[in-house]
């Protein structure tokens, strides 16, 4: 119990020695809106907002050479439609191209999520995709297929944010999508040590406890104390 304690302990300490993830705000307003959106309040004009994150050290989880990209997990990814609606991304993947296309060769950094129904505070809409992408048409952006350490709007000369999904009661799919307009870094929270040196000290305690009275901690439950 000792050993589980102590390893458990020293992991949350390694983990403050970690690269601490990037994370960047971005904003924009819509531009070309499925007609069919309009009775959900989504129509051109309309601002959206939202955030992303990633480690700038992580490691692909795949990387193809013969499209050149290579793919990423997001640690996060959010976004706000208007005044009201949000979306909540649970998984994403990130992808850096470098110099793709051998016709019109490009770099880009992309964001997305598909799949399942998301989390999204837009009644009447089952918002199914959501991309956020950044593209350098000369392609001397990148020159690997590594995580940039840094963004800029300055770094990239078209970008793009989409969102589509289906709508209740209606067939087909439909979607939204506009120019980010604004990107900029913002501060990640550092973990607090204090609280860290706590968890453990509790967790020490807890192998004590458990050492010198086996089994006393779960001899009964607490339902039955009651």
């Amino acid at each position: 119990m000792w050993v589980l304690a102590t390893v458990a302990g020293a992991a949350i300490f390694l983990n403050t020695a970690q690269a601490v993830p990037v994370m960047y705000e971005f904003s924009g307003e819509f531009e070309l809106v499925s007609p069919e959106l309009d009775a959900l309040g989504i129509r051109a004009g309309l601002d959206f907002s939202g955030r992303f994150g990633y480690d700038p050290e992580a490691a692909p989880i795949a990387v193809s050479t013969r499209f050149s990209h290579a793919i990423y997990e997001g640690l996060l990814f959010n976004a706000r439609i208007g005044s009201t609606g949000s979306i909540w991304v649970p998984d994403s993947n990130i992808s850096v191209v470098d110099d793709f296309l051998p016709n019109a060769p490009q770099d880009s950094f992309e964001i997305e999520a598909h799949g399942s129904p998301m989390q999204a505070g837009l009644t009447g809409f089952q918002v199914f995709s959501v991309t956020a992408g950044f593209v350098d048409s000369s392609a001397t952006l990148f020159n690997s297929y590594r995580l940039p350490a840094e963004l800029s709007l300055e770094m990239f000369d078209w970008t793009n944010f989409g969102i589509s999904g289906y709508i209740d009661g209606l067939e087909g799919g439909f979607g939204a999508d506009g120019r980010i307009t604004s990107l900029r870094r913002v501060s990640v929270p550092e973990p607090d040590p204090a609280r860290l040196l706590i968890t453990t000290i509790l967790m020490l305690v807890v192998a004590v406890l458990a050492q010198r009275h086996p089994g006393r901690l779960l001899r009964r439950p607490i339902s039955s104390r009651i």
